[in-house]
């Protein structure tokens, strides 16, 4: 009997993916794909946690025990799946500190602002240029460089074939 990927078996793959590469892998998977448990990835929720608009309908997460979570975005015919190093339903500061750019953003707006920001008022040259980078960092900000497919994964409750991700150019 033939049995699909689960969340958490998907978490591991794009665990494992990281370790070897580095960059977070954003996993592509086709509404056709039945190597995946759709039923169960249809179970998640966002926990009421926002994520950044990347053309995506509804946003799914799954906690996992190391304190990382699957987020799964759904889009119009195909979803993207990727590990959050922070759970944002357990520390959201700490997931946009980890995960996002928007820290970033916020210190070089800041930088920016305090250096154009004139002596007279040197704390609202701060505040509106870490504003305005925040708002940079996530307008301008451009998504994955690349995403991983899934190869092999058919497996009859043990993997009976390897099952791993690669990655593959952006269609553009």
């Amino acid at each position: 009997m033939y049995q699909a990927l689960r969340p958490n078996e998907l978490a591991y793959l794009l665990r494992r993916a990281r370790t070897s590469g580095g960059s977070t892998p954003h996993l592509y998977i086709a509404y056709d794909d039945h190597r995946v448990a759709w039923h169960l990835l249809r179970q998640g929720n966002s926990g009421g946690i926002p994520a950044l608009p990347r053309g995506q309908r509804v946003d799914h997460r799954w906690s996992m025990p190391d304190g990382t979570s699957l987020h799964v975005q759904w889009h119009s015919d195909y979803l993207v799946a990727h590990i959050d190093r922070v759970d944002p339903r357990r520390t959201a500061f700490g997931h946009v500190a980890r995960d996002t750019n928007i820290v970033e953003g916020a210190l070089s707006g800041a930088a920016l602002g305090a250096a154009f920001g004139g002596k007279k008022h040197p704390f609202v040259g701060i505040a509106v240029g870490s504003l305005l980078g925040i708002g940079a960092a996530v307008v301008l900000h451009p998504g994955p460089s690349s995403y991983w497919r899934l190869e092999g994964c058919l497996h009859l409750g043990v993997w009976a074939s390897p099952c791993s991700a690669r990655p593959v150019p952006v269609a553009a």
